[in-house]
C-alpha cells in the first residue's frame, strides 16, 4: 500500500512539474514574443527620429533662406530710401508714379522681328508717368530709379468651331 501511495505521490510530482515546465516554457515564449515585438517598435522609433532630424535640418535651411531673404530686401528698401526714389516724386509731391499700357484688338496686329508687339497703347492714370513707351522699337524706358513692380494678364479665347 505504501508503494501505491509513493507511486501516487510521484505521478502527482509529475504533473506538477510538468505543468511548471509548461508554465516556464509559455513564459519563454511570451518573453521571446515581447523582446521581438520590443525591438521592432525601437527600429521603427529610431526612423521615426531619423525622419524627424531630417525635417528638422529641411526646416532650418528654410528657416536660413528666409531670414537671407528679409535682411536682403531690408538691405534694398535702405537702399532706396538713401537714394531719394521712395513714395515721393521728382518734385517732392508725393504723386507716386505708374504707367499702364495694354494691347487692343487694332494694336495686336502691331508685331515686328522676333515677335516683338510693336502696338502697346498708353492708358491715362492719375498719377506721374513711370515708363515711356517707343513705338517704332517696341521698348520701354523707366524714367527715373527705383523699385518697379511689373504686371502682365494675358487672356485670349479660342473660336468654337462647328466640324462635323
Amino acid at each position: 500500500m505504501q508503494r501505491l501511495l509513493q507511486r501516487r505521490r510521484v505521478r502527482k510530482l509529475r504533473v506538477v512539474w510538468a505543468s511548471l515546465a509548461l508554465v516556464a516554457m509559455s513564459l519563454a515564449a511570451c518573453s521571446a514574443l515581447f523582446t521581438a515585438w520590443t525591438w521592432r517598435q525601437t527600429r521603427d522609433l529610431s526612423q521615426s527620429f531619423q525622419i524627424l532630424q531630417d525635417r528638422l535640418e529641411q526646416v532650418n535651411t528654410q528657416r536660413k533662406a528666409i531670414v537671407q531673404l528679409i535682411l536682403e530686401k531690408r538691405e534694398l528698401l535702405e537702399r532706396v530710401k538713401r537714394d531719394g526714389g521712395s513714395v515721393r516724386g521728382r518734385n517732392g509731391n508725393g504723386r507716386k508714379a505708374a504707367s499702364h499700357f495694354e494691347i487692343t484688338k487694332l494694336s495686336s496686329q502691331q508685331v515686328g522681328e522676333g515677335g516683338v508687339i510693336k502696338g502697346w497703347e498708353e492708358r491715362t492714370l492719375n498719377m506721374s508717368k513711370a515708363v515711356r513707351y517707343n513705338k517704332e522699337e517696341g521698348t520701354f524706358t523707366v524714367e527715373k530709379a527705383g523699385v518697379y513692380f511689373l504686371f502682365c494678364q494675358v487672356s485670349f479665347r479660342k473660336p468654337l468651331c462647328n466640324k462635323l
